[in-house]
């Protein structure tokens, strides 16, 4: 749980979990920030993605506590929308890192504590929108996202200016 969980009892529920390779729990250690990551085992539910080369499951700790947790799904962006409803906030921007045509839309819930992450490649077409697979991340209650939660959700205006 991010914000309570600290990095050393993260790394061992995540050695011991069914879900988790325990062979793939990996930790990087630096003066800002340290780093779990990890692979999924078969046992692993299906709507999470061991795909995502970009974004492998990860962890981040400061100061030895959890701060945020995140995980590539095959949940399409679609589905949280209709699950979660409209976003409190999120903004598109164009991601050379990601792919060299991508487009990332994220999304914030939870007052920003709830990211979700979906990338998209030029063209950018309507159905291909709602079905990309989001990347889920979750963040402590004291954990710093900016203000970028504050970013009023205006999908049909982010539609119109993408340049694809």
């Amino acid at each position: 749980q991010p914000g309570v969980t600290t990095f050393d009892q993260a790394r061992l529920i995540l050695e011991r979990h069914p879900w988790v390779d325990a062979d793939s729990v990996r930790a990087d250690y630096s003066d800002l920030r340290d780093h779990l990551r990890w692979a999924w085992s078969d046992q692993a539910p299906g709507f999470i993605s061991d795909l995502d080369a970009m974004r492998p499951a990860n962890a981040y700790a400061t100061q030895s506590t959890i701060q945020v947790l995140s995980i590539a799904t095959d949940i399409p962006f679609g589905a949280v929308l209709l699950l979660l409803g409209q976003p409190e906030g999120g903004f598109v921007t164009v991601s050379s890192t990601r792919s060299p045509d991508g487009i990332e839309h994220i999304t914030y819930y939870q007052g920003g504590h709830v990211t979700m992450i979906n990338t998209l490649s030029c063209p950018l077409r309507r159905r291909d929108f709602w079905g990309t697979p989001v990347n889920l991340s979750v963040r402590a209650a004291d954990a710093t996202n900016g203000n970028l939660h504050l970013l009023r959700y205006d999908l049909r205006r982010w539609w119109q200016a993408v340049g694809c």
